[in-house]
């Protein structure tokens, strides 16, 4: 589902200094390859958000560039623009400037290996969680949640970012096959297979939140 759309809110004060809110689902810009047309030019999957989650105290946005729609670029286009592509840093400060409700972070290099600007167009527009893109083009489907997530922290911040090491995990594995020996054979339900050598690990790059 993540994939699909992202869970927001919208906000507005109520009398007695309540406050109104509202849950926004936003839907995934994700142009699939070969099969969008004109009239659906969304991932099919994510036209359930409309019918089934769309209600009372519940909303339903969508953002795209129809012009590419059935585009050569749209296999990197639809990928990129996949809502896993999308995460949210927690609330933090940074050099004096506050982000009281965190800022938007998503896989890009500002090429064709991007999501459709028209949706990060929208979610700079709304003021208050300036996105930030990393570069995510070194993973096959280049999706940011694949390799970073947030969590709970006993520190200043309150949080951490968790980010994926390919060269501890490379290395975790190389050293169980070799421990296991390249003649041993290990079993899989009722095959039996002979483990083969890993390939090269790569080092995953990460940045500090600006």
């Amino acid at each position: 589902m993540q994939d699909l759309f992202k869970t927001a809110y919208a906000s507005i004060p109520a009398p007695r200094g309540r406050e109104h809110r509202v849950t926004v689902l936003v839907r995934s810009a994700d142009v699939m390859p070969g099969t969008a047309t004109p009239a659906f030019p969304l991932r099919d999957a994510s036209r359930s958000a409309f019918p089934l989650l769309r209600g009372p105290g519940t909303g339903v946005i969508q953002e795209y560039d129809a012009t590419r729609v059935g585009g050569d670029d749209s296999r990197y286009y639809g990928s990129f623009s996949s809502t896993g592509n999308f995460g949210t840093l927690p609330p933090y400060t940074w050099r004096g400037r506050r982000y009281p409700v965190g800022r938007v972070v998503y896989g890009g290099t500002g090429g064709k290996e991007s999501p459709d600007a028209s949706f990060t167009r929208m979610l700079a527009a709304q003021g208050y969680q300036q996105p930030m893109a990393l570069d995510t083009s070194w993973l096959g489907v280049g999706h940011i949640d694949e390799f970073l997530s947030f969590v709970p922290a006993r520190n200043d911040r309150g949080w951490v970012a968790v980010v994926a090491d390919p060269d501890l995990g490379g290395n975790s594995w190389q050293t169980s096959w070799s421990r296991a020996g390249a003649a041993s054979l290990w079993s899989a339900g009722s095959r039996r297979r002979t483990p083969r050598s890993p390939a090269s690990p790569s080092r995953a790059p990460c940045a500090t939140p600006r």
